[in-house]
């Protein structure tokens, strides 16, 4: 390892895990907790009375179960129009106080962001729920906290 710190064996590596994920904060489902963060994408009146219409809701109902009866996740996507897609955000984030750096030396948390990181074994992984770890910055929590501030959720 360039950076010098490797886990001393994987029974270690995830004892470590089961230690700190319970420190880590982690939102309880993504899906939910982010729906107040992002706005619908605009549409027009005509297509907004449409789709408030009672006859369109019970068409729209009947489409939907017919998909999920014909195992609509095998759908062609050539032959399907995407008419919108969730922007990509940070939904987790892990966060590691200073002052372990001061307790176990300068460049702790580095060391202990790539080993997090570069965790590749599928144990480790399914320990965390994850299929992989990525970095953050606070800057990728931008949009959030500017949809935040729109919607008027944070009192700054």
């Amino acid at each position: 390892d360039k950076i010098g710190w490797k886990p001393p064996s994987k029974e270690w590596a995830i004892k470590l895990v089961i230690l700190i994920k319970d420190s880590m904060t982690l939102l309880k489902d993504a899906i939910d907790q982010s729906k107040p963060f992002f706005l619908l994408p605009p549409i027009q009146k005509e297509g907004q009375d449409f789709l408030e219409n009672g006859d369109s809701k019970a068409s729209l109902k009947l489409i939907f179960n017919y998909l999920i009866e014909q195992n609509a996740g095998k759908l062609d996507k050539e032959k399907c129009k995407i008419i919108w897609e969730t922007p990509d955000y940070a939904d987790y984030n892990w966060t590691a106080h200073p002052a372990l750096d001061k307790i176990y030396g300068d460049g702790f948390i580095d060391k202990l962001q790539k080993a997090l990181i570069d965790i590749t074994d599928e144990e480790l992984l399914k320990a965390l729920t994850r299929s992989k770890i990525i970095s953050a910055k606070n800057e990728d929590f931008k949009k959030i906290e500017d949809i935040a501030n729109e919607l008027g959720f944070l009192n700054n």
